[in-house]
């Protein structure tokens, strides 16, 4: 009896590993989301900087784009749900770039990537 249930045990542990590193895996991706005022305040000037001193050649989101692929890289993402939100969030910086050309630098009253981005950071709370 004792062996049945040692068995169970285990096959109950492998068959949530997946599930628990999906979980994690979706853990990181928010976790990256939720740093978004920390990617604004220290990575998004750099990304500026960059696009400014090679406008032709980089955009400042195509540099946060990168930078959040490094990220999914270093984490190992390869659960669905967690690619998924690093997309939204690279989306997000494209989105930015944009509301901030069609503003001449400003942020426009009606920022299309705000809009984005308050659902993006509601959905990954629960990770906060």
């Amino acid at each position: 009896m004792r062996k049945i249930g040692i068995v169970l045990v285990l096959g109950l542990v492998v068959s949530l590993a997946p599930s628990a590193q999906a979980a994690s895996q979706v853990s990181n991706a928010c976790q990256t989301v939720n740093n978004w005022p920390v990617d604004y305040a220290t990575v998004w000037p750099t990304a500026v900087k960059k696009h400014n001193a090679s406008p032709e050649t980089v955009s400042a989101a195509g540099y946060m784009r990168g930078y959040i692929e490094a990220l999914k890289m270093g984490f190992k993402i390869k659960d669905v749900k967690a690619i998924a939100i690093y997309t939204k969030y690279q989306t997000y910086w494209t989105l930015l770039e944009e509301d901030l050309i069609s503003g001449n630098g400003r942020m426009p009253r009606d920022a299309y990537s705000t809009k984005y981005l308050i659902p993006l950071m509601k959905s990954c709370e629960k990770y906060h």
